[in-house]
């Protein structure tokens, strides 16, 4: 155990140590408070933990209970709703205490993977937006802690996030085709904290990336692989 990562949002075994409490609060007051585990997750599948979603993939439910998670869908056709903007907004909220050893370093709050737009407050302090699910933010925020902290992260449908979040979010052979998207016409599944978010202590500098590159150290040139037939002995 170092003693200089804090897991917030853990499921990889290198820096999890315990599961973070989490809440669950739509921006509208339908929803206030519920209770989610600080596993990498998604917001159906925690309403589901916390029963308050059935199983989207039995029957209809996905269209029945569409717009719980998803808010009020303004244009319907037939049965089925148009593609529109979500409008609802989800906001997850935790609050914890840093530990001693590392209030004296350089801290900063790495995201490893968050799945659509959202919005990071620290403290009532906005840190930055993310929008796309296949890069790592860091966010210093030696200037923006205190020793009892609240962290939110709102899932706002307004920020666009040009596409930039996994295929299998909807409308492949073993998901439904979301009929809501963001504010450009993407259309997604589901939204979520996928992937761990931690805090690192430093002294002033650490390693963030490392990233391997291969070199030949053989003669140059190469002689190139000739195409054609060929016959593979067995």
């Amino acid at each position: 155990d170092s003693g200089l990562v804090y897991p917030l949002v853990g499921g990889d075994t290198r820096i999890a140590r315990h599961a973070h409490e989490w809440k669950l609060s739509s921006t509208d007051g339908v929803f206030v408070d519920i209770p989610v585990s600080g596993k990498p997750s998604d917001i159906i599948t925690d309403l589901m933990n916390a029963k308050i979603l059935d199983d989207p993939y039995f029957d209809s439910n996905f269209l029945t209970q569409l717009e719980i998670w998803a808010g009020n869908i303004s244009e319907w056709r037939g049965s089925r709703p148009k593609l529109g903007v979500r409008s609802r907004t989800w906001t997850y909220t935790t609050e914890f205490t840093i530990p001693q050893e590392m209030r004296n370093l350089t801290l900063t709050l790495v995201v490893e993977g968050m799945k659509m737009g959202a919005s990071i407050v620290l403290n009532k302090k906005t840190l930055g937006v993310v929008t796309d699910q296949f890069l790592r933010y860091e966010f210093p925020i030696s200037q923006t802690f205190k020793n009892n902290n609240v962290l939110s992260i709102t899932f706002d449908p307004s920020i666009p996030t040009n596409g930039r979040f996994a295929g299998y979010s909807g409308g492949w052979d073993w998901a439904a085709y979301v009929p809501v998207g963001d504010e450009r016409g993407s259309r997604y599944w589901t939204f979520g904290m996928v992937r761990e978010m931690y805090l690192v202590a430093s002294q002033s500098i650490y390693i963030s990336n490392v990233v391997p590159k291969i070199y030949f150290l053989g003669k140059y040139p190469n002689t190139p692989i000739a195409s054609g037939d060929f016959q593979v002995a067995v």
